[in-house]
């Protein structure tokens, strides 16, 4: 799979913006590219004052599947161990309707971080939005991001997933570039894969 890299400068896509704002994102050309098989970055980063990492993007590809399959499979978080690129554990410990809280342990060359997260899960936008859960221990300060589904054709679905990280912490450039943008056309691409092999892909 071919990989294409939009530089821009941009803002954060946080959780609680609408998932609408991605549709400014899916021109024709990047809609063009998708459909044949690239993965589409758009990515920022930046250094905090005190030199701690944060940054994210937006990471795009098109799933040949309908949207309830990978619907399903980002609802099945304690399996992203099994193929999503870093991830060592993941756990749920608070399921409240559509609110579930994710614990996540996650190994970057020799660091390995623990933090939590509170997802909202939107079954009729398409929408799996997160923060961080602040009354937890986390490895990191600040965490937020989406996942963002749309139907496309009969059975295909785009998806778009955003992130944004703040570190809090003063990391080698190799950690940082894989913890705010180099990770994401790896995810979106684990997910395809997962989704496509009809949940028979491991890492």
């Amino acid at each position: 799979m071919s990989l294409a890299v939009f530089s821009v400068s941009m803002q954060a896509l946080c959780a609680t913006e609408d998932a609408t704002d991605v549709d400014a994102l899916l021109t024709p050309k990047v809609i063009a590219r998708l459909a044949e098989g690239e993965i589409v970055l758009l990515k920022h980063g930046a250094k905090a004052k005190e030199g701690a990492t944060k940054g994210g993007g937006v990471a795009m590809v098109l799933i040949n599947r309908p949207k309830e399959e990978v619907w399903a499979c980002l609802e099945d978080a304690e399996a992203f161990p099994k193929f999503m690129p870093r991830v060592l554990s993941a756990t749920c410990y608070r399921r409240e309707g559509d609110n579930v809280g994710l614990k996540y342990k996650v190994k970057i060359l020799y660091m390995k971080i623990t933090y939590h997260i509170l997802e909202c899960h939107e079954r009729d936008k398409g929408v799996i939005s997160w923060t961080i859960d602040k009354t937890k221990k986390n490895g990191i300060r600040e965490t937020t991001g989406r996942w963002i589904l749309k139907a496309h054709d009969l059975e295909k679905t785009l998806v778009a997933y955003t992130v944004h990280v703040d570190t809090g912490l003063w990391v080698p450039k190799a950690i940082e570039r894989a913890l705010t943008t180099s990770d994401l056309p790896g995810v979106v691409e684990a997910l395809k894969k997962r989704v496509e092999s009809g949940g028979e892909y491991v890492k």
